[in-house]
């Protein structure tokens, strides 16, 4: 049994008009008229959304008034609302109803978290879309659209999250949390596209989330998964990284536990549980990048036919800015700008289910260039004494610089290898005579260095 629903308020009724140049007619809806002014007499006085419980084993409408409504002292309203003759005997599976302005505390609303690119939001009962922002609130009944290269992370009350990926289409049916009592809500439509989830598990008895798509069900207890619909056809791909989710289609209902999926075909029972392939290896991909097309290699998975590799600003994938799928274990992004990110890699079998993921974090500092050396001069010869003072031009973008001196050309074991924050340096030792080599190279905020600039010489001569 599901505890908790929102059950959806009644649709207006044509308006039926009789013909009154019919005698015959008067009998017929004179009856129609009685029954109508019982029903509004019997009806209860609160047509809008109804709060909807779901009783368990032991139940009672004091009990449920004290738990989810204003107080206690609402179990003779509830009772009444409900035409309930003997509130000492309700079977378990009863359905309570209560307006909910009854109820403790409204329920909450989703959130907006994070929004890339074009996203829209059509509001229930608008014909017109508009542009989803960060920050804004999701009321039910909201439809969410993501265009190429676009994604949105949404925020539930309770601490979950969804990331709606590209080309996708999620109509959100019931988004709430009643903060109080810690009970949730939330049913969604994916009627297209791709979701990734992380659902908090349940505090409070009779939770419910749950993902439909045009295929089969997908119904969670405190999980991560995976869930996609193809646009072209009722399919649905259900993938769990943890936790548990029940898939149910034409009838019957296939449970996944962590490291499972299932394909779903409309009108047919969702395939038994297979076992995921497992992550990519990316232990050896480079944590500094230096220049663009980025391309990254990793070991082929055996059972592997294709590869979903992602980019996002952060580690939580909130702000998702690249889903490419590959058909080798290689993944490419040849306009990148600079900065740090990180990659999500994962295979994918023939049924099309998506593994566990390998992530791996990089910097990209394409546009660093090594500072124009100007003191000393190349070539001069200096007489053994203090050391010289050594100086150089001003990097955009360099939050220090690095400082190295050797007596080798190739820099093979500088003298001096230090990391200055302005523009000048001078050595605290004295030189002996000879040839010596210097170079620079600029390090920006996140550490990145640029490649160094090319080694200058002087001399340090003995005095006539």
């Amino acid at each position: 049994m599901n505890p908790l629903e929102m059950k959806p308020a009644k649709p207006h009724q044509p308006l039926i008009r009789p013909d009154f140049g019919s005698i015959r007619s008067y009998p017929r809806w004179f009856a129609l008229c009685c029954f109508a002014l019982i029903w509004l007499a019997l009806a209860p006085t609160v047509l809008a959304d109804d709060w909807v419980y779901t009783t368990r084993p032991g139940d009672t409408l004091w009990g449920i008034s004290k738990d989810y409504l204003k107080g206690p002292n609402y179990w003779p309203r509830l009772q009444k609302y409900n035409n309930i003759d003997n509130a000492k005997q309700m079977p378990p599976g009863t359905r309570i109803s209560a307006p909910l302005e009854w109820l403790k505390s409204p329920p909450a609303p989703a959130q907006a978290v994070k929004v890339v690119g074009p996203v829209s939001i059509t509001l229930a009962g608008d014909d017109t879309s508009s542009a989803l922002t960060d920050g804004m609130s999701l009321p039910a009944g909201s439809v969410i659209e993501t265009g190429a290269g676009a994604s949105v992370t949404l925020g539930f009350a309770d601490g979950s999250t969804l990331l709606l990926q590209e080309h996708s289409q999620l109509i959100l049916d019931s988004f709430s949390a009643f903060r109080d009592t810690g009970m949730v809500d939330t049913r969604m439509r994916l009627q297209k596209g791709r979701v990734d989830t992380k659902v908090i598990p349940f505090k409070a008895p009779g939770g419910r989330y749950e993902i439909t798509t045009p295929a089969a069900v997908a119904a969670v207890r405190g999980t991560q998964f995976r869930v996609s619909a193809e646009q072209d056809k009722a399919v649905m791909r259900s993938e769990v990284i943890r936790g548990e989710v029940a898939v149910e289609g034409a009838g019957v209902t296939q449970t996944l536990s962590g490291g499972f999926g299932t394909l779903a075909e409309a009108g047919k029972a969702p395939l038994p549980p297979r076992k995921l392939l497992s992550a990519p290896m990316l232990a050896n991909l480079p944590q500094q990048l230096k220049q663009v097309p980025v391309i990254f290699d990793w070991q082929a998975l055996e059972g592997a036919v294709r590869y979903r590799a992602q980019l996002a600003n952060d580690a939580n994938f909130e702000s998702l800015l690249h889903d490419s799928l590959f058909s080798t274990p290689q993944a490419t992004w040849p306009n990148l700008e600079d900065g740090d990110y990180v990659l999500r890699v994962r295979a994918v079998d023939e049924l099309g289910l998506e593994g566990f993921d390998a992530s791996h974090s990089f910097n990209l500092a394409t546009r660093l260039s090594a500072p124009y050396a100007t003191i000393p001069p190349d070539g001069m010869s200096q007489i053994a004494g203090p050391p010289p003072t050594f100086q150089w031009r001003t990097v955009n973008g360099a939050m220090a610089y690095r400082f190295q001196l050797a007596k080798q050309i190739n820099f093979g074991a500088p003298l001096i290898d230090v990391v200055v924050e302005g523009t000048e340096y001078t050595p605290e030792v004295e030189f002996e005579p000879g040839r010596y080599y210097w170079r620079l190279a600029t390090r920006n905020s996140r550490g990145t260095e640029s490649d160094p600039g090319p080694g200058r010489g002087f001399n340090i001569i003995l005095p006539r």
